[in-house]
């Protein structure tokens, strides 16, 4: 198989908040709502399902995420963050999706300088010739981008991973919340060369109140991504 002559790579997200580049992000959004009004549309539709999410799945109401979407469709509506604004001071379900925001705002206006303004018109990329990559966070982008053969396509997938990538980090943000059972930990385990799994197991040894069996198992991903899809898609 050939190699591709082209590499789209979405990185991962921010370490610091570049609070001018973001501003200039979000003044594209409110000066271009045609290509970007996918973005508010998504955040108010979180406002709007926010209790529905809720009672799908309970954890979401440790943190106050549906205050935290309409933080970002304020932002949306007037072209720009809060001041100040820092990756310590924001909440995951607000850094997230600034990153897929902004992803995909950078994505759009590369189609727009490579194949004209022209609303409607949305250039396939050769699969053969193109590969679409996402680091972290980036893989979101990169799902909406790779899935993407117009855009109206595009517009729905961008939504739906918006909504997505929200619930995901607000998830994120109540597992972080202080519970009966205390803040949460967590834990790194890596080896090199042959070493088995169990070397795992021996270093879970060292954290008794921690279970292996307490991981996130593919049934429960299964269902998990269910009831999103309920409700999100």
């Amino acid at each position: 198989m050939a190699t591709a002559s082209t590499l789209i790579l979405f990185g991962p997200g921010v370490m610091t908040l570049d609070e001018s580049y973001f501003n200039r992000i979000f003044t594209c959004i409110k000066d271009d709502t045609d290509h970007y009004q996918w973005a508010l549309r998504a955040v108010e539709d979180l406002e709007c399902c926010w209790e529905s999410l809720c009672q799908l799945i309970p954890k979401l109401k440790r943190v106050s995420s549906r205050k935290h979407a309409q933080t970002l469709a304020d932002w949306l509506r007037a072209g720009g963050i809060t001041p100040g604004s820092t990756v310590a001071n924001l909440p995951n379900a607000i850094l997230g999706p600034l990153v897929l925001i902004a992803q995909l705002v950078e994505y759009t206006q590369h189609l727009k300088s490579v194949n004209g303004d022209e609303r409607g018109f949305f250039k396939v990329s050769d699969g053969s010739q193109t590969e679409t990559v996402g680091c972290c966070l980036g893989c979101f982008s990169a799902v909406v981008v790779s899935t993407s053969s117009s855009w109206a396509q595009f517009y729905h997938n961008a939504s739906a991973a918006l909504r997505v990538m929200f619930v995901i980090c607000a998830l994120s943000d109540a597992q972080d919340t202080p519970d009966e059972t205390g803040p949460s930990v967590s834990l790194n385990a890596f080896w090199r060369g042959t070493r088995s799994a169990s070397s795992l197991t021996t270093a879970l040894e060292d954290y008794p109140e921690v279970s292996p069996t307490s991981c996130f198992r593919r049934d429960h991903h299964r269902v998990f991504i269910d009831q999103l899809e309920s409700v999100l898609i």
